[in-house]
């Protein structure tokens, strides 16, 4: 019988290791770890699941079927959440981390490897959670593998979950009324599919799939269609029998690349997005050696150096710790002995110092441990300060691809493709495509190529919007407003009386630029305009100039001039 989860403590011997860092490691086993959860915890995932501002942690318990909810405490250290351990289906292989249902809260999806089923729990205030209308979501086969995304353009968080049987990825959609999910359609896969990644790594501002065939040693890409649907490029060799995958700009391109860990080869396999968007090429050094056996890959910034770095979790008894470079490549700079059996990993600030610290599930001990990342030595007295350097001007905006962004006041923050978390905006730079800029409390300007070498600028605030541009002799850069929306369902006279809460975005400016909202899109022509959106309708306000509104419920055309509004409304 075929195992996709690559994590039965049966393919490896449960030798107990001393549980402390190596000399001059970097990372140190937390006093309190490690902590009891379910059997076998093939994986961990972290989030802020009770709302107060410090990440948690989750164990995937494989044989006792069932998640353990681990609550970061103000004085440090885990304690069990709201009734955890939570049940879901049998045989857990992993889950997807994200806010399934847009009330502000983080939720789980787990991939149920033997019921194979989806067990979506939902978050509940104070951390706990409930599943989903009672009962997991059958599949056409049994969960090897998870992850969340927008796959389909609609603004809310899909799934993407791998079946084992069938060589296939399913990708299931989320409901209109936030009410579940549906199976939209299977995608061929490499032999044995299992660990997903989901993240642009073409840079369209679409959310793609990336998929590892643990039977072949081989990654399928799946490319989101600007339609609908996903294309697959030509399969990628890694090393044989992979069991983790992550996706994130390990180079700095504005592109999604892809880290791979190989069980069978004990390598690390990094593939950098290529410029022509044809594919991917290994990185400098890779693929890159690691402890015997690794399985668990997570990335984040353990360094402080801005550029991601790898912590991944060996069945051999140790995490090792991989530093990225400036051309993305990689380099192995600890191994930190583990007890029991490492399977799971994940990053996050857990301490609250500023520094990534590194999550790790045992599943010979059936335990969690947390390394935290310590502060660095005191390094004496500060050096005089360097007299201000000018900064250099930034190059040129490329059209359909990267666009300048100009910070004007206020406080603003960007998310780049494949990052999970939003960074300040301190300087001009250079954005990607895809990139969702915060400007809630400030203003930025974009600089965008209009055609023929010519480029506007526009001012926006007040908002967040994710950025596209399309490509051609006139490029026409797109705003859509993505702050999610607390919408009541139709038919419920409580909600329905309840007042729904908007979002918006004002720009000012001329040139080829459009905010996208729920129910029309607006067009500049050289004006000062407003775009609200609500449940129900979008409205369109124009306090200079003139803009062009497409109604996208009538499918009409209206000009609005200064001192007009327009609304269109969901029917």
């Amino acid at each position: 019988m075929r195992d996709g989860r690559l994590t039965i403590a049966a393919l490896v011997a449960a030798a107990a290791l001393i549980a402390a860092p190596a000399a001059g490691a970097a990372l140190q086993l937390e006093p309190g770890s490690p902590y009891a959860v379910g059997a076998d915890p093939y994986g961990v995932v972290s989030g802020d699941f009770d709302g107060d501002g410090r990440p948690d942690a989750a164990t995937i318990d494989g044989t006792s079927s069932d998640v353990s909810l681990l609550l970061r405490q103000p004085g440090g250290g885990f304690a069990a959440g709201p009734g955890s351990p939570i049940a879901v289906g049998a045989g857990p292989s992993g889950a997807a981390v994200a806010d399934l249902n847009g009330d502000g809260r983080l939720d789980l999806a787990v991939a149920n490897f033997v019921g194979a089923s989806v067990s979506v729990l939902l978050g509940a205030p104070g951390g706990g959670f409930t599943l989903e209308n009672g009962q997991a979501l059958a599949l056409p086969g049994r969960a090897s593998g998870i992850a969340a995304g927008d796959l389909n353009g609609d603004g809310r968080p899909d799934l993407a979950v791998a079946l084992n049987d069938s060589d296939q990825v399913a990708v299931l959609v989320r409901n209109a009324a936030d009410d579940g999910f549906t199976l939209q359609q299977t995608y061929a896969t490499g032999a044995q599919p299992g660990p997903i990644a989901i993240a642009d790594v073409n840079g369209d501002g679409l959310d793609d799939i990336a998929v590892a065939g643990t039977g072949d040693g081989s990654v399928t890409v799946l490319l989101r269609a600007a339609g609908a649907g996903f294309a697959p490029e030509p399969p990628l060799a890694v090393g044989a029998r992979p069991a983790g995958i992550v996706a994130a700009d390990f180079n700095g391109d504005g592109r999604a690349d892809l880290a791979v860990s190989s069980y069978a080869a004990s390598t690390v396999a990094v593939l950098l997005r290529r410029a022509a968007d044809d594919g991917f090429a290994p990185a400098p050094g890779s693929p890159v050696a690691v402890s015997a056996s690794p399985v668990g890959i997570a990335r984040g910034d353990l360094d402080g150096d801005g550029r991601a770095d790898l912590a991944v979790a060996a069945n051999s008894g140790a995490v090792d710790v991989l530093h990225g470079d400036a051309a993305g490549g990689f380099a192995r700079s600890e191994s930190v002995p583990v007890a029991g059996t490492p399977n799971g990993v994940a990053i996050a600030d857990f301490d609250g110092d500023g520094r990534g610290d590194v999550a790790v599930s045992e599943i010979s001990g059936s335990t969690f441990s947390l390394l935290v990342n310590p502060a660095p030595a005191s390094p004496g007295p500060p050096a005089p300060p360097a007299p201000p350097v000018p900064p250099a001007p930034l190059p040129a905006p490329v059209a359909g691809r990267l666009v300048n962004v100009e910070p004007v006041s206020g406080s603003v923050t960007i998310r780049l493709p494949g990052a999970d978390r939003f960074v300040a905006l301190t300087a001009g730079r250079q954005i990607p495509v895809g990139t969702t800029v915060d400007t809630r409390r400030g203003r930025v300007t974009l600089i965008a190529v209009q055609g023929r070498g010519a480029t506007a600028a526009a001012d926006f605030y007040g908002g967040i919007f994710k950025l596209a541009q399309s490509a051609g002799a006139r490029p026409l850069a797109t705003l859509t407003l993505t702050q999610k929306l607390s919408c009541p369902r139709r038919g419920r006279a409580a909600a329905a009386a309840a007042k729904p809460k908007t979002r918006q975005l004002w720009g000012s400016g001329s040139g080829r630029f459009r905010t996208n909202g729920s129910y029309s899109a607006a067009t500049v022509r050289g004006t000062r305009w407003l775009t609200r959106d609500s449940c129900t309708s979008t409205l369109t306000r124009v306090a200079r100039g003139v803009v062009s509104v497409r109604d996208k419920v009538k499918r009409t055309t209206t000009i609005v001039r200064a001192g007009g509004r327009y609304v269109a409304r969901r029917r």
